[in-house]
């Protein structure tokens, strides 16, 4: 029996996003970070990504790759998609192999093929991942906006100077997209076993296993990791695309939903698509992710001309000069270290009445006190390693 031809209208495919995505992306857009990074990007225009395809990649047509054109045929039938699919075959390194997407072109759909992966899959697996990138299309590539937030949080995830809660947020807002379009992977293909060879294929490297590939055991392997992982609370992501054992485990729990039944006739339906969003929200660390990123919303950030700065570091170094002349007077006049970390100990007792005392004079004196407990340190055998400032 062949696959269901679903016919997917806005909210059934709604229905099967990640219930916790658009959650990840609204909590990013409130992001300082994100909404500048949304305004600088934007999207090739089609005359763009015609001149960029004809420079580095090869139409793929019936006559050079007619099972690879069949399969993206029949995957857009079992969407119900009525545009063009269109097959590019892009040059890459050696050991490069993967599918891609880009925003449709008018009326077609652009997919690519990077580097070897057309000879790793076999026409199953390739309709399966044409199936994943037809997902993206139509959950992440609607409008201009979807695009340009996707961007932002790509950015974001991949800078070194973003806050981290920041690249968290972003992170599992990009995993949350590929575990959606992961669901549309499974409904092109409406086997499970096909799916998760697809995904094999990807992490690994090798050729697609085939049909008589043992797919209860690999996917017992990744239910053993994921659930070992949920025990200590550490499971492995990554940046823009989760772990492929996190992959493998998404699928399946898609498979046991009760949405996946209805659409599809198939799938045991013992979960409802509820019960297994909350497993995937424990999986991405959705909560934390959030909570961290509101809180850092809730920051104002200072003003960072160089004027501003400038008077800043000014009124910094004084206050500073102060604390440290005022300090230096009480503690000699103390006469012994015992009296002097009276007067250190005080000062932190009594730091919220301090008058114009701020975080940066308390680590100063913080400072001082290790300063003067580090040669009784050393004399008891305590090596004291300084601090890098």
């Amino acid at each position: 029996m062949g696959p269901r031809r679903l016919a997917l209208e806005h909210v059934t495919i709604e229905a099967v996003r990640v219930r916790a995505e658009q959650t990840l992306y609204d909590a990013a857009m409130a992001l300082p970070d994100v909404r500048a990074a949304a305004k600088r990007v934007s999207a090739a225009s089609p005359r763009e990504i015609g001149a960029e395809l004809l420079r580095s990649a090869t139409l793929l047509t019936d006559y050079s790759a007619p099972d690879a054109c069949a399969a993206a045929r029949e995957a857009i039938a079992t969407l119900g998609i009525a545009k063009d699919v269109e097959l590019w075959s892009v040059r890459a390194a050696a050991n490069d192999h993967n599918f891609g997407t880009m925003l449709a072109i008018r009326d077609r759909i652009v997919i690519l093929l990077v580097g070897r992966v057309l000879r790793l899959v076999d026409p199953e697996t390739l309709r399966a991942a044409i199936g994943h990138e037809l997902g993206h299309q139509l959950l992440h590539c609607a409008s201009p906006e979807q695009m340009s937030t996707w961007r932002a949080c790509l950015a974001i995830a991949q800078s070194a100077h973003a806050a981290r809660a920041a690249r968290r947020l972003c992170r599992c807002a990009l995993q949350a997209s590929e575990l959606s379009a992961d669901r549309f992977e499974l409904l092109v293909a409406q086997d499970v076993a096909v799916a998760l060879r697809l995904n094999a294929v990807l992490s690994t490297g090798l050729p697609s296993p085939g049909p008589g590939w043992n797919v209860d055991a690999y996917l017992e392997g990744c239910r053993a990791q994921i659930e070992a992982s949920l025990d200590v609370g550490d499971v492995r992501t990554g940046i823009s695309h989760p772990d492929d054992v996190v992959r493998a485990y998404a699928t399946w729990l898609f498979n046991e939903s009760d949405l996946y039944r209805r659409l599809t006739g198939r799938g045991t339906a013992r979960l409802s698509i509820d019960e297994v969003d909350r497993v995937i929200e424990r999986v991405l660390g959705v909560n934390e992710a959030v909570r961290d990123a509101r809180a850092l919303a809730t920051w104002e950030p200072r003003d960072t001309t160089p004027e501003a700065l400038g008077e800043a570091a000014a009124n910094a170094i004084t206050r500073l000069g102060a604390a440290v002349a005022t300090f230096a007077h009480r503690v000699t006049r103390a006469g012994s270290s015992e009296a002097a970390r009276s007067i250190v100990l005080e000062d932190r007792a009594d730091e919220s009445s301090a008058d114009g005392v701020d975080a940066e004079e308390l680590e100063l004196l913080r400072r001082f006190e290790e300063l003067e407990r580090r040669p009784r340190l050393c004399a008891a055998g305590i090596r004291v390693a300084g601090k890098r400032s």
